[in-house]
């Protein structure tokens, strides 16, 4: 029986928390293959994720991220830069197309209809 093969990309920003979420992620699997990658930040998630969904080797990715309301908008700008790209990210490899932004790429564009 082929092994359920998960990637899991971490921001190293708040890393105690985000690796607490990795710990209580990697348990919940029950022995299932994780791979790991570290990104610098939460921004970075949705291009590793791109990358790796391109690769076809896992199952699913998973991101995490620790954003903080520091009383400015930038959380705001931050979390919604982050999961538009994931989304787009998501959609793309749905449609079997895992190529960045820009690169004819006309997935990316629209998300696949949903018939």
């Amino acid at each position: 029986m082929s092994q359920t093969r998960f990637a899991f990309v971490k921001a190293q920003w708040h890393a105690d928390i985000v690796d607490r979420a990795f710990a209580g992620f990697q348990d919940s699997l029950g022995g299932e293959a994780v791979d790991v990658f570290d990104v610098p930040g939460a921004l970075e998630l949705p291009l590793m994720a791109l990358k790796l969904a391109a690769t076809g080797r896992y199952d699913a990715i998973a991101c995490c991220a620790f954003v903080v309301d520091g009383g400015i908008y930038r959380h705001d700008f931050v979390s919604s830069a982050v999961v538009d790209g994931l989304v787009r990210v998501g959609f793309s490899a749905m449609s079997g197309n895992s190529k960045a932004p820009g690169t004819s790429n006309t997935s990316m564009a629209s998300p696949p209809r949903l018939s």
